[in-house]
């Protein structure tokens, strides 16, 4: 492809077959730098942090999660993943000589049930897999991009995947959904108590409506949380649509079944309840590297929030890391037809400029411009549903200022919604300043960023 390179084996031996191992090594010119998730263990929920740091660096027998991203000396960035992953273990990547080598967990010989929900391999066969000889085995996946915005842009995972084989896609509906658990149920002003019982999620469902918000999640219990394959007879779980937590990263499933809209997989805002996780510089990585490998369920939304020295994890009454702002373009930024709501209903309704952003914002796209980009630093993106466009721009800790150049916009006026940060927002994250404008597509705006800041944009044909 003009945006990367796969390969991927085929068999056509008749009946099954034991797979001994695979092996998969990249060899790079020098000493890149590597964006590497690195893993503890195959017992994985893949929400790591990407440590930055030369080949070289990578401690021996250590092991990443894909997608790993290198950036080739005096050549372009390299993200590697795979597409196309069924009945067969899933790649991992550790240093070699010159390089790097895969590693694949081998086939389970024993397990045991250490929690509710969790089923650890205590002992493994001397083979990674037991399947069909006559196959196609996973793509594995280069994406290539001489400018970091090009990985955004990419999407050879979704293309490698296999077609649709669903007939009738009418009932799988996008959309945002109010989420209950990252914000403990927190509603307030109410003559209830909150908590979970019914009087809160008609407080939720009423919200949701109230809002055009389509969907709200009562978490769990959908299954005996230790077998999921038992499903709770009350529900039809075939016609659900699925959002996958506690999972490995998306590999193109979705073109195949697109009721399956999004999955976790990422270190996103519910760490912040617990650790000093996820940063602005985490949050302005994801994009290029995680992302690629398809949508991610960050779960955005916070309405309080915090500067990096005020910031402090709290489980029950959780903050976010970085400005008021920088989580609202979350909405534009981070891909997800199925996108969380994750703060309290009642903070939103005390927030109703936030909320109106936030409930309106498109959950899929027709078209997606990266405006300018680098991993780790900042990001803008333009994304267009039907004739609206809507612009996201994102930061790290440091304050900066972006050009964003609006010539995808066609000729003609068009009204700008802005949302920025406030001139106090290095101070007070919160603080944000609304802004109506007329812009062309000749036009050149100045995006000012605060320390973990954002800036937010609906543009819209004018009259």
């Amino acid at each position: 492809y003009d945006d990367g390179v796969a390969y991927r084996f085929r068999t056509s031996t008749p009946g099954p077959v034991t797979v001994r191992s695979e092996e998969f090594n990249v060899v790079f010119d020098g000493d890149p730098m590597v964006w590497f998730p690195t893993e503890e263990s195959f017992l994985t929920h893949s929400e790591r942090l990407y440590a930055y740091l030369r080949m070289s660096e990578i401690v021996p027998d250590s092991m990443a999660s894909m997608p790993v991203l290198v950036s080739v000396e005096n050549g372009p960035k390299v993200a590697i993943t795979e597409a196309d992953l069924r009945d067969y273990p899933g790649l991992y990547l550790s240093s070699s000589a010159d390089g790097l080598r895969g590693i694949f967990p081998a086939f389970p010989a024993a397990e045991e049930q250490i929690n509710d929900r969790t089923v650890r391999v205590t002992a493994r066969e001397d083979f990674i897999a037991k399947t069909e000889g006559d196959r196609t085995f996973p793509w594995r996946v280069f994406a290539i991009a001489e400018d970091d915005g090009d990985l955004i842009e990419n999407t050879l995972v979704y293309r490698l995947a296999p077609p649709l084989q669903v007939d009738d896609v009418s009932w799988i509906r996008p959309g945002k959904v109010a989420w209950d658990w990252w914000n403990a149920n927190n509603v307030y002003g109410v003559d209830f108590t909150a908590g979970v019982n019914t009087e809160t999620y008609r407080y939720y469902i009423d919200f949701a409506a109230a809002n055009g918000i389509e969907y709200i999640i009562l978490d769990e219990s959908w299954s005996d949380p230790a077998d999921l394959t038992k499903v709770n007879p009350d529900i039809d779980l075939p016609p659900l649509l699925v959002d996958f937590h506690g999972a490995y990263k998306p590999t193109g499933l979705r073109r195949a079944y697109p009721n399956v809209l999004t999955r976790e997989g990422v270190r996103g805002l519910e760490w912040s309840k617990w650790s000093e996780y996820p940063t602005p510089e985490h949050n302005v990585t994801l994009p290029f590297t995680r992302m690629l490998a398809g949508p991610m369920d960050y779960t955005p939304g916070a309405m309080i929030n915090a500067q990096e020295s005020q910031f402090h994890p709290v489980f029950d009454r959780p903050m976010s890391m970085g400005t008021r702002v920088h989580q609202m373009a979350m909405y534009v930024v981070f891909e997800s037809p199925l996108q969380m709501l994750a703060d309290s209903p009642s903070n939103y309704l005390r927030e109703r400029e936030c909320l109106d952003f936030i409930s309106t914002v498109p959950t899929v796209w027709d078209e997606t411009r990266a405006l300018s980009a680098r991993v780790g630093d900042w990001i803008a993106v333009a994304r267009r549903r039907g004739d609206i466009w809507y612009v996201g721009a994102m930061t790290d800790w440091n304050a900066r200022d972006l050009e964003l150049d609006l010539s995808f916009l066609d000729a003609g006026m068009w009204q700008a919604t802005i949302y920025e940060d406030g001139v106090n927002a290095a101070r007070t994250a919160s603080d944000y300043k609304k802004i109506e404008r007329t812009v062309g597509a000749t036009d050149v705006l100045t995006a000012r960023l605060a320390p973990g800041g954002g800036w937010v944009a609906e543009v819209e044909r004018g009259n």
